[in-house]
């Protein structure tokens, strides 16, 4: 009889007993995200150095349409002022390019810069260029420097150009590279962008 109940005791002690999954409280360790199938994370791909902008002159005017004014811009890019290219360009309200043109940023200096005597420094030049820049879409370029003289000869005026930017009406642009490269620009429909119609000194 005492054998009996001991056996009992023993069987019910086996059954109550907590298995080694209950009994532990430490927390499985996550996979690898290898093994889980996670992608490793990606690398950022550093971005090509470009050269940087020196000056960004930007202002809208009437030129292409009476209504909608285009954008007039003027950027210099480059390492330094002295050898930066320039970019002079005419877009449209629309989003049309009507003019570009690249040049060096040096064909901004003219005789002004003489008034820093015959030898100016590389700073001076650069100062003189970052003023030309600035000044370059004044309004007086698109009224009074923009008038053909009564002067010009069939040399300096292209007539079926002129013809075609006079009908419009609208305001036209100058401006002078260099000392005596200068050049009036007008709108053509009929070619749907700016074209030259007078150049002279």
């Amino acid at each position: 009889m005492r054998l009996s109940l001991l056996g009992v005791l023993l069987t019910a002690a086996a059954c109550s007993s907590p298995s080694p999954s209950e009994t532990s409280s430490t927390p499985t360790p996550p996979l690898p995200a290898a093994q889980r199938g996670a992608a490793a994370p990606a690398v950022p791909v550093a971005p090509q150095p470009q050269p940087g902008v020196l000056s960004d002159v930007r202002i809208t005017h009437l030129f292409s349409n009476a209504r909608q004014p285009d954008e007039f811009r003027l950027v210099l890019r480059g390492d330094s002022v002295l050898t930066a290219s320039a970019q002079f360009s005419i877009v449209s309200a629309a989003g049309d390019t009507l003019w570009t043109e690249r040049f060096p940023a040096t064909a901004l200096l003219n005789y002004g810069i003489n008034k820093y005597g015959e030898n100016p420094t590389d700073a001076q030049r650069a100062h003189y260029i970052r003023k030309r820049a600035a000044e370059f879409f004044t309004d007086e370029a698109f009224s009074v420097r923009a008038e053909v003289p009564p002067s010009a000869s069939p040399k300096q005026l292209n007539q079926a150009a002129w013809a075609e930017v006079k009908a419009t009406g609208l305001p036209r642009f100058a401006y002078q590279l260099g000392e005596e490269n200068g050049q009036m620009i007008g709108y053509s429909p009929k070619r749907g962008k700016a074209v030259v119609y007078y150049t002279c000194c």
